[in-house]
């Protein structure tokens, strides 16, 4: 059951980034990355460095982390939404694709793994987690964004039960579904300029810096998965503290998800 819901989350982010394969503006930034990074690391860390995007979708942080100086980007993306990273990249002559799952990243030399997004999508991440750790070279950094439990309590009463109708609701009307929904998430944006609301943070240090086009793609997303895990600040420590990882930090970002930074080990003289 839990490997049928795991394919099943695949496809659906191989069909939402074909969908969604914009990458634009706000929503592509140097600037998005850093709020992501918080005080954890500086986006200039990227430089010169070895990446592996794990979990690319439509290839925006290629594009960012290329924008930064990265010297490799190894792209690890298991849908099919692969070709609108190659196609969204094509430029690049220092990125390496591979249609793979996390717990197949390729043996190399990698200074970061980046994850956006997508941990909390694997039912099992355990040895999604055990690979990252093994790849990585000494001293080398794991950079895991991931759904926060904290704070969200009410939205999760919300959005589990529209989940049980919209998983299973074609692309089509999902779409048409989300685009309804823009103009609810505005005004509710706006709100939480008057009233401390749930999101309130994320409202407005994010969602009224981006387009239209990437809120409804950030409902349809919201909306469409099988499987997505919010995880406790101890759960999230936990994902990398038990394969290995030391020196792990936590970053609450804007108050309703959870970027977590660890480093292997360095090799002892």
């Amino acid at each position: 059951m839990t490997n049928n819901i795991g394919i099943e989350t695949i496809q659906d982010f191989g069909e939402q980034f074909t969908a969604y394969s914009e990458i634009s503006g706000y929503f592509a930034s140097i600037e998005i990355l850093q709020d992501v990074l918080g005080p954890l690391m500086e986006v200039s860390d990227f430089r010169d460095r070895s990446v592996v995007d794990l979990g690319s979708g439509s290839g925006r942080w290629v594009k960012i982390f290329n924008q930064l100086g990265a010297r490799q980007i190894t792209v690890i993306e298991p849908s099919n939404a692969i070709e609108v990273c190659k196609k969204n990249n094509a430029a690049l002559d220092n990125v390496i694709y591979y249609q793979t799952t996390g717990d197949k990243i390729p043996d190399g030399i990698y200074d970061i793994v980046y994850s956006f997004g997508v941990i909390h999508h694997i039912p099992e991440p355990d040895p999604v987690m055990s690979r990252i750790f093994e790849v990585l070279s000494p001293g080398g950094k794991a950079v895991i964004w991931i759904y926060g439990w904290e704070n969200n309590e009410l939205y999760l009463a919300l959005i589990n039960f529209l989940r049980i109708i919209t998983v299973n609701i074609s692309h089509n009307n999902l779409d048409k579904i989300s685009a309804l929904m823009v103009k609810l998430v505005r005004f509710y944006s706006r709100l939480t300029q008057y009233f401390p609301l749930p999101l309130k943070d994320y409202m407005q240090t994010v969602i009224d810096k981006l387009k239209d086009y990437d809120v409804k793609h950030i409902i349809y997303d919201q909306l469409n998965p099988h499987y997505a895990k919010y995880y406790r600040r101890q759960e999230a420590i936990d994902l990398l503290e038990k394969v290995g990882f030391e020196n792990i930090k936590a970053y609450h970002k804007n108050n309703y998800s959870w970027t977590i930074l660890g480093e292997k080990p360095k090799l002892k003289k």
